[in-house]
């Protein structure tokens, strides 16, 4: 699990830096031992030599080499903070048969800790290692930090690579869950075959069992190449892990939808707005809607809940609008939507409301007191 010193980890310190698969990359430096690594070792090395870590044809490589009677360890920090999104990376290296004191690991870390008073540091890992025992027949694990506690950390077994070593592995990293996918083969982490998936599983954020789903933070994805007994690796060979890809997407925004009321002159209405809105992971958060123009012939008032309540100025009668977007539990923000209430004369006591619909659009419709709801969905959800 890494430890890695905040001076080490800014990016003022970075001496090489460097291109990988449409981002920038620092290398880590540390001629004196630091983390991760036994404490009572004091760690590892950690080489820059453009010998040790560089990018090809074939992806980035990662190595433990001897040099000079020290061994040297690598890892390389991506420079940006992604936050909330979809990390995923691809090897093919026979990272099923490390030696059992090397440790391949891919994760996120935030030199600036977070929130939690175990300092977890928002790590969540992919890691490689059967952490020095040979016999073991899991090689790899998924953890959220911290791993000590029960449902944290999952063992899993890559299978024997020597056909094809080509894997995928990737985690979706969202406000109350992390979905974890182990993949034989290249494939794209939004359409794979279910028959190649090696391991799955999802993290829950759940305060009542100790799983804490960590907050975005400043946290930058990392992949290390490391001695996890800070001696020799096992068979005495130097070591090297390649990465052929990187990608991230980032969680997709709320869409919010079009709204349409109609009620009598004097008559408040609460319409539901969210109930035609759309968010690709499931989480609006109704707490966040917000009103962004104000109606010009009205009041209006944002419940907890996400409903908007609507006022008609006193004596207006006729057409008035107001917009509002909402965010999700992630913090992407939806476009403005645009609520249009038809407010009849008071002496307008039964009437017909008739929307078009446009094309292809959805309506939903309610009846609140003497006012009438339609919700325009153009996706059709």
């Amino acid at each position: 699990m890494a430890l890695n010193p905040l001076a080490l980890d800014c990016v003022e310190r970075y001496s090489r830096t460097f291109e990988f698969a449409g981002h920038t990359w620092g290398v880590k430096e540390a001629p004196l031992r630091v983390g991760p690594g036994p404490q009572l070792l004091g760690g590892n090395y950690f080489s820059n030599d453009a010998n040790d870590v560089f990018v090809d044809d074939d992806g980035l490589h990662l190595t433990i080499h001897e040099r000079g009677g020290k061994w040297w360890s690598t890892e390389v920090i991506l420079v940006d903070d992604l936050g909330y999104g979809t990390y995923g990376f691809q090897t093919d290296s026979r990272t099923d048969t490390l030696p059992a004191n090397v440790t391949f690991g891919a994760f996120t870390w935030d030199s600036y800790g977070d929130e939690s008073t175990g300092g977890s540091f928002r790590e969540i890992d992919f890691e490689d290692s059967r952490w020095g025992n040979a016999t073991d027949p899991t090689n790899a694990q998924i953890v959220v930090q911290p791993y000590q506690t029960s449902g944290n950390l999952l063992r899993y077994t890559i299978p024997d690579l020597t056909d094809d070593a080509a894997l995928t592995r990737f985690f979706s990293w969202s406000a109350d869950s992390i979905e974890f996918v182990a993949l034989q083969g290249h494939h794209d982490p939004f359409d794979y075959p279910a028959e190649k998936v090696i391991f799955a599983n999802t993290f829950h954020h759940d305060p009542t069992e100790n799983h804490f789903v960590p907050t975005a933070g400043r946290a930058n994805y990392r992949f290390n190449l490391w001695l996890n007994s800070g001696t020799a690796p096992a068979d005495g060979q130097p070591i090297e892990v390649v990465i052929s890809d990187f990608r991230f997407a980032a969680s997709a925004p709320p869409v919010a939808n079009d709204d349409l009321a109609a009620i009598t002159e004097g008559v408040a209405v609460v319409v539901d707005v969210l109930t035609n809105d759309v968010d690709p992971e499931g989480h609006l958060d109704p707490a966040s809607v917000a009103v962004t123009s104000a109606p010009a012939a009205g009041s209006v008032i944002v419940q907890a809940n996400g409903e908007i309540t609507y006022t008609p100025a006193q004596d207006f009668s006729g057409i008035d609008s107001f917009r509002y977007t909402v965010a999700d539990t992630d913090g992407g923000v939806s476009n403005e939507a645009t609520v249009t209430v038809r407010v009849a004369a008071d002496d307008f006591m039964e009437f017909s409301v008739a929307f078009r619909s446009p094309a292809g659009a959805a309506l939903d419709q309610a009846v609140i007191g003497e006012s009438f709801v339609v919700d325009v969905d153009r996706q059709g959800f």
